[in-house]
């Protein structure tokens, strides 16, 4: 940059970014990822180099640093966007070795990358259980997004959402309610209604309420994050069916039996999918089904909610196996409470062999 700078005194140039990025033809910049525009100034600049080396001047000299420069910050964003990948696999030292390269490589350049790069490094601080230094990361790269781009911006609010899922591991449900309400707020007033973005937000808090013990305040946020869900999911999409699930526990402890049954109803009367893991889920959503049509006193309803759990089962273990017994058992008491003694005691002698 020195160098550059002499020669452009020295030849007394006043080109600015603009002219420099038309020389080497990279009017894409800002229009285009920075990576695909970095390698279309870096090869343009050097072609014409190349081709006329006695006109080398401040302004191909420009073209070419804005182009180095270009790569190098591309080249920082991919090494956070790795870091993010390596973290999300468990693998967290090759995380952090990322992040810090990303942020010795952007120490020099653009800021609110450098704060993203930060925050990166403190949820990963976080996730290996280093919550000092992770709290002083994140709060370096939040101070650092805010001197750049204010209070209601969404590059600030992605930190803050960190900051919230760093909290959330240390469990300070509070701080991170807080950090996940202004993350709302912004989003709220920056994103069209559905984006994905303002759902998982939506969904976040009512979580971080949540395990707060915080039922009835939570309630309205896991609906809206229902709505949400439902307009950019098909029925059946994991998304979609976790927060169902969540929904449907938060209406269990509010004391809302019939409405955690409605939740779970879509997802239980659909059939489980064909892998192990989708098997289990669908069987753990039937058997809080059972329980929520149980405790609304719906006693022939969960007894066939049971059988067809039970049938999933036998699928999976075999018809001998002892690990049908609490579904034999559950499926005993709701025919007995239904008023089908005699299919109850079928079921208990059956549960009775199955112990022996």
């Amino acid at each position: 940059q020195r160098s550059l700078r002499h020669r452009l005194a020295r030849e007394e140039h006043a080109a600015s970014v603009r002219e420099a990025e038309d020389y080497c033809g990279c009017l894409v910049v800002g229009a285009a990822p920075a990576e695909h525009a970095a390698r279309i100034a870096h090869r343009e600049a050097l072609r014409r180099l190349r081709e006329r080396p006695e006109r080398v001047s401040a302004r191909a000299a420009a073209a070419l640093c804005i182009a180095l420069a270009l790569a190098a910050h591309a080249h920082a964003g991919e090494l956070t966007r790795r870091a993010a990948t390596e973290r999300e696999k468990g693998r967290l030292d090759a995380a952090e070795a990322l992040a810090r390269q990303s942020i010795n490589a952007l120490k020099t350049g653009d800021r609110v990358e450098l704060a993203e790069a930060l925050a990166e490094l403190g949820v990963i601080l976080a996730v290996k259980g280093d919550a000092p230094r992770a709290q002083v990361a994140l709060a370096k790269a939040e101070a650092l997004a805010r001197q750049v781009r204010g209070d209601e911006d969404l590059a600030v609010a992605a930190i803050q959402n960190r900051r919230a899922a760093a909290a959330t591991l240390r469990g300070d449900h509070v701080a991170a309610t807080a950090s996940l309400r202004k993350v709302l707020a912004v989003r709220e007033k920056k994103l069209p209604p559905g984006h994905p973005d303002l759902g998982s937000t939506v969904f976040d808090l009512a979580e971080s309420l949540e395990q707060q013990l915080l039922h009835d305040e939570a309630a309205p946020h896991y609906q809206r994050a229902l709505q949400l869900a439902t307009a950019a999911f098909p029925a059946g999409h994991p998304a979609r069916m976790l927060i169902q699930r969540r929904a449907a526990l938060n209406a269990t402890r509010r004391g809302k039996a019939r409405e955690a049954a409605a939740l779970l109803a879509p997802i239980v009367r659909a059939p489980p999918g064909p892998t192990q893991a989708e098997r289990a889920r669908w069987s753990d959503t039937a058997l809080a089904f059972a329980e929520a049509q149980e405790q609304a006193g719906e006693w022939k309803e969960a007894a066939q909610t049971y059988r067809d759990l039970l049938a999933v089962q036998e699928q999976a273990f075999g018809a001998e196996s002892e690990l049908l017994a609490d579904t034999l058992t559950a499926l005993a008491r709701s025919l007995k409470n239904a008023g089908d003694a005699p299919a109850a005691d079928a079921v208990q002698k059956r549960l009775e062999r199955l112990e022996q």
